[in-house]
C-alpha cells in the first residue's frame, strides 16, 4: 500500500481505505450506548435508553464531520468519544445540581453561567474542550467523502426541522411517549442531544406570533373581579419610600433537619422579625439560578416559567413595561437599582430602564471595600445604596431596589470580618458554608431594615430570597431532610413547594412586620401598591390568581394553593377542580404576559390604562 499526502494536509489515502466511510455508522451507536450507560451509572440517575434514534442521528452528523477533519481512525475515535461524553456529562451534572436538564433557553444563557464560575469550575468545564481541540489539531486532515456525508446529513436534518418539524420530534421521541411535565425523563429517553433536537422541533411546531387584540380582550374578560385590598388611601401614603431587597440564594437552612447544623442559621434579630411576620414565604420560579426571572416577577407582577421560555431579561422585553419602578417614579421621584455586578449580566443595563428605573448603580459605582471572595458583602452594599438614597432631597427616591451579590456558591466569606460560625455534622461541607453565609446575610439584612426604619419610620420594606441555593453537585442534602422526593416516585406537591419556597419579610413602617402567609413572587407588586394606598393597574390585577388562591408556575407544571389550605401539583386541568382553576388562570396569564412583554401591549390600550398612580 502506498500512502500519499498532498501539500494541503489531506488525509492518507489508498485504494483500500474506503472502509473508513462506514466507521461512524459503527462507532456512533457503540460509543453512544457505552458512554451514556457509564455516565448515568456514575451519576446514580435512572437508566435511560441506550440508543435513542434522535441522539444517534445528531451524533452521526457530528461523527462524519469529525472524520472529514481526521487523518487516522484511532484519534478520530477518541475525539468522537469526547464529543459524545460532553453532552452526557453536562446533562447529568445539570440534573444533579438544578433538578432539570439543559434546555435550549439555557444555551442562550451559557455566557452568564461562565461569568459566575470560579477558576476551578471554569478549568474543569474547559478541560474536555481543550482535549478535543488537541485531538483535532494533532489529527488534522481532510476527507472529501465524509465531508460530503456530514454536509448532506446536516442539510437533511435542518431541512426537516423547517419543513417537517413533527417528523423530527417523532424521531427524537423514538416511539416513546413525550411527557411535557417530565423533562428529566424525556432527556434520559431521548439522549442529551436528541432531547435538544426534539425541543427545537417542538418550538417550531408550537411557534406562534404575539397575541391578537381579540385574544387579549378574551383573556381580560376571563379575569375575576378583585375587591380592593388597600391598607389606607391618600397621596401622602404613596410618597412613603419603598425599599425592595432581593437576596441571592437566601433561604432557611434550618429546614435541612438531617444536616446536624451547629446553630441557628438565621441571626436572632432577623428570626425575630420573620417570626413576627408569621414566617411568610414567597414562591420562586427558579432553583439555584436565573435570578433575573425572579426580578421580573417581583418588579412587574408578570409570571415567568411556563409562561416564557428561559430568562426573559435575556430573550424578551421588546417594549417598555409599566412595572413597579415606573409606577412609583412619577412627579419627579426616582426609582434606583443597586447591584454590584457588571451591568451587562442578564442584560440588566438594557432591561432595567425598560422596567422604569431612572438609575442603575452597578459594579463600577461601588467601592469594593468589603469582599466575600470576589463579591461585595451585603453590609457594604446596603451601606452604599442607602447612602445614595439619603443624599437626595427628602422623599426624592420612591423606590430603592437592592439585589445582593453575596450568596453565590461556593459561599465565600471575608476571613477578616466574618467567620464560618456554623458547621454541618451530617452533610457535605458546603452546607455548613452556606449556613454560615446565611447567618451573616440575615444579620446584615436585619441591621439594614432597622437602619431604614430609624431614618424613615414610614418606609415600606420588602425583603425576600430569589431562589433556593445549590448545595453541591447533587440534591443529597435536600433529599436526606425529606424536602425532595425520590426522583423515581415523581414530583409531588410537597416537593414542588419545597423547591420554590423562600423567606419573605414585609415591614410596613410603624405597623411592623406583616403576616402574609405564602404568595407567589409575581403577587408582590400588587401587594406593594395596595400597602401604599395606590391603585393596582387593571392589567396587573388580571395577572393575579383568583382571590384567596395562589399559583406557582415551573417547567414541571403548576403548584396550586386553594383558599382551603390544601396543595395540588397539576399537570393537566383534568386532575381536579383546583387544577382546572390553575390552568384557566395560566391560559389567561400566558396571553396577557406575552402581550405585554413580546407583543403590542393591546391590554393597556383596551383598558385605557396608562399605569400611572395619581400625582
Amino acid at each position: 500500500m502506498t500512502l500519499t499526502r498532498d501539500s494541503g494536509g489531506a488525509a492518507p489515502t489508498s485504494g483500500r481505505d474506503g472502509w473508513l466511510f462506514v466507521l461512524p455508522l459503527l462507532s456512533t451507536p457503540l460509543l453512544t450506548a457505552a458512554i451514556g450507560t457509564a455516565v448515568r451509572a456514575m451519576a446514580g440517575s435512572g437508566q435511560g435508553r441506550a440508543l435513542p434514534p434522535g441522539e444517534i442521528a445528531a451524533q452521526l452528523v457530528v461523527g462524519y464531520a469529525l472524520l472529514a477533519l481526521s487523518r487516522h481512525p484511532l484519534p478520530f475515535l477518541f475525539a468522537q468519544a469526547v464529543v459524545i461524553a460532553i453532552p452526557h456529562a453536562a446533562q447529568a451534572l445539570r440534573v444533579a445540581i438544578l433538578a432539570g436538564p439543559i434546555r435550549l433557553a439555557d444555551l442562550r444563557a451559557a455566557p452568564e453561567l461562565v461569568r459566575v464560575l470560579d477558576l476551578r469550575w471554569t478549568m474543569s468545564l474547559a478541560g474536555p474542550f481543550c482535549v478535543l481541540a488537541a485531538l483535532l489539531f494533532a489529527n488534522r486532515g481532510f476527507r472529501r467523502g465524509p465531508a460530503v456525508a456530514a454536509a448532506g446529513l446536516s442539510a437533511l436534518l435542518a431541512g426537516a426541522l423547517f419543513v417537517r418539524p413533527a417528523a423530527v420530534a417523532a424521531l427524537a421521541d423514538g416511539g416513546r411517549p413525550y411527557v411535557p411535565w417530565s423533562h428529566v425523563d424525556n432527556m434520559r429517553q431521548q439522549g442529551p442531544v436528541g432531547y435538544l433536537l426534539g425541543e427545537l422541533a417542538r418550538q417550531r411546531i408550537e411557534r406562534q406570533g404575539p397575541p391578537t387584540i381579540d385574544a387579549v380582550r378574551a383573556a381580560l374578560a376571563e379575569a375575576p373581579a378583585r375587591p380592593r385590598e388597600g391598607a389606607g388611601s391618600g397621596a401622602s401614603r404613596s410618597r412613603r419610600p419603598v425599599v425592595l431587597i432581593l437576596l441571592e440564594s437566601f433561604w432557611d437552612p434550618a429546614r435541612l433537619r438531617s444536616a446536624g447544623l451547629s446553630g441557628d442559621p438565621f441571626a436572632p434579630r432577623f428570626r425575630e422579625l420573620w417570626s413576627a411576620a408569621g414566617e411568610s414565604a414567597a414562591l420562586s420560579p427558579e432553583f439555584g439560578g436565573a435570578t433575573a426571572n425572579a426580578e421580573l416577577e417581583v418588579l412587574c407582577g408578570i409570571p415567568t416559567r411556563l409562561v416564557f421560555p428561559g430568562v426573559v431579561f435575556a430573550s424578551g422585553l421588546a417594549s417598555d413595561l409599566p412595572c413597579l419602578p415606573r409606577l412609583l417614579a412619577r412627579g419627579g421621584l426616582r426609582a434606583e437599582a443597586h447591584h454590584p455586578n457588571v451591568p451587562s449580566f442578564w442584560s440588566r443595563a438594557r432591561a432595567y430602564p425598560r422596567l422604569g428605573f431612572t438609575r442603575f448603580f452597578s459594579a463600577a459605582d461601588f467601592d469594593l471595600d468589603d469582599l466575600n471572595g470576589d463579591l461585595l458583602s451585603d453590609e457594604s452594599l446596603y451601606r452604599q445604596a442607602w447612602s445614595r438614597t439619603r443624599k437626595g432631597p427628602p422623599g426624592s427616591v420612591a423606590l430603592t431596589y437592592v439585589l445582593t451579590y453575596t450568596g453565590h456558591w461556593p459561599y465565600d466569606l471575608n476571613p477578616a470580618r466574618r467567620a464560618y460560625e456554623i458547621s454541618a455534622r451530617s452533610a457535605p461541607e458546603v452546607v455548613g458554608r452556606y449556613a454560615s453565609s446565611v447567618l451573616h446575610s440575615s444579620r446584615e439584612l436585619a441591621a439594614f431594615v432597622d437602619r431604614i426604619l430609624d431614618d424613615e419610620p414610614d418606609a415600606l420594606v420588602v425583603a425576600l430570597g430569589d431562589h433556593l441555593p445549590s448545595l453541591g453537585a447533587t440534591d443529597e442534602a435536600y433529599r436526606k431532610s425529606g424536602l425532595v422526593d425520590d426522583p423515581d416516585a415523581g414530583l409531588s406537591a410537597s416537593t414542588f413547594r419545597s423547591l420554590t419556597t423562600v423567606p419573605l419579610l414585609v415591614v410596613d413602617g410603624k405597623a411592623g412586620p406583616l403576616p402574609l402567609g405564602t404568595i407567589s413572587q409575581f403577587e408582590l407588586p400588587a401587594l406593594v401598591l395596595e400597602r401604599l394606598g395606590l391603585p393596582v393597574p387593571a392589567w396587573m390585577s388580571a395577572l393575579l390568581p383568583p382571590p384567596g388562591w395562589h399559583v406557582r408556575t415551573r417547567e414541571e407544571g403548576l403548584l396550586v394553593l386553594p383558599p382551603d389550605g390544601t396543595e395540588h401539583y397539576c399537570r393537566t386541568p383534568a386532575e381536579g377542580p383546583a387544577c382546572d382553576v390553575g390552568f384557566r388562570w395560566l391560559e389567561r396569564a400566558r396571553v396577557l404576559s406575552r402581550d405585554l412583554v413580546e407583543g403590542r401591549q393591546h391590554a393597556l390600550a383596551l383598558l385605557g390604562d396608562v399605569s400611572a398612580p395619581p400625582e
